[in-house]
């Protein structure tokens, strides 16, 4: 089975984090395993303080509501693999190495265990707490589309690619490379595994269908 590897992480220089930055990160940390073990619902504030060895007061300075708190979490963890991306699109290359090595590190993504466990989280508290669901789309999903439609904006303008629609189009990539692996990611125990041919096979598949799609057209006075 494919498994996040950080090959990416390791390469960045890492900056200093401000102490109280710090703390803030570890309290968030924290809080993660409660919400997963607890449920988000379930959760309270106090429990979360007390594992993370701090007052409740600490806990409201930092995080203004246990939704917040949850809102950093979801970022925090998309945050990485937003950076991931912004260096794929900065990358000398054609678009379809481009968006082939972004497919690859979704599934990468996909595949790791800790989001698993966070979008089981979500799907299971939504109903209970539906602002839920919106703060998880909003600081994961809908941030990562905002990034590779950037992207599919610029090669369009560039006549790299044709996409009338960059955000829809993002949205089909996406979709492409994950739906039917992340479904089964989140209702299957134990996964199915993909060894790293499968997975670069399925991506170049997304790929190419993809390109199929949105590549410039060639008029006919180009090709002849």
């Amino acid at each position: 089975m494919v498994a996040s590897t950080g090959r990416f992480s390791a390469c960045r220089v890492e900056q200093p984090v401000p102490r109280g930055e710090r703390r803030r990160r570890e309290i968030a940390a924290v809080a993660e395993q409660v919400f997963f073990e607890n449920g988000f619902t379930d959760a309270t504030m106090q429990s979360i303080a007390v594992r993370a060895g701090a007052s409740k007061e600490t806990l409201y300075r930092h995080f203004g509501s246990k939704e917040e708190l949850f809102a950093e979490i979801v970022e925090a963890r998309a945050r990485d693999f937003i950076q991931d991306l912004d260096e794929h699109f900065s990358r000398t290359g054609t678009v379809e190495q481009i968006l082939t090595g972004v497919g690859l590190r979704g599934i990468e993504m996909l595949f790791d265990p800790v989001a698993i466990k966070l979008c089981r989280t979500v799907i299971a508290e939504s109903p209970r707490n539906p602002a839920l669901g919106c703060i998880f789309l909003d600081e994961g999903p809908h941030r990562v589309r905002l990034g590779l439609s950037k992207f599919l904006t610029g090669a369009t303008a560039r006549g790299e690619l044709a996409c009338p629609d960059p955000d829809q189009a993002a949205t089909f990539f996406f979709g492409l490379v994950m739906a039917s692996l992340h479904l089964e990611r989140l209702v299957l125990i134990p996964p199915p595994r993909m060894s790293e041919d499968e997975v670069r096979h399925h991506v170049d598949e997304a790929v190419a269908i993809f390109l199929a799609r949105y590549a410039p057209r060639r008029s006919a006075s180009t090709a002849s």
